[in-house]
């Protein structure tokens, strides 16, 4: 679900003719701390922003990206999963299902 996740707001930022540069200005608009790490909370915040996830996709985005348990989540480390998010990422589960053998 999280890879999905990521997959769609990749493509919403390129929807948004958003680089990732101006993805992490977006977040960071969101981090009152305005540190390298991002609370769970402000996280959600910005995610929401995108209007691109459901609140359920949200909160399960935030406990895959949030790796140490700490309630804190890595901009650039979020950046760079994005960037190396595969689009259509969701239909790459169908590959190996009983429909296509």
């Amino acid at each position: 679900m999280a890879r999905k996740s990521l997959s769609d707001i990749k493509m919403k930022a390129e929807e948004l003719k958003m680089d990732n540069h101006r993805l992490q200005e977006a977040i960071q608009t969101f981090n009152e701390s305005k540190s390298e790490m991002i609370t769970i909370v402000g996280f959600k915040k910005a995610i929401n922003n995108l209007k691109c996830l459901d609140q359920y996709a949200i909160d399960n985005l935030a406990k895959f990206c949030d790796t140490n348990n700490e309630g804190f989540i890595s901009i650039s480390s979020f950046i760079a999963q994005i960037s190396n998010a595969a689009m259509g990422a969701s239909f790459r589960s169908t590959t190996n299902n009983k429909w296509s053998r």
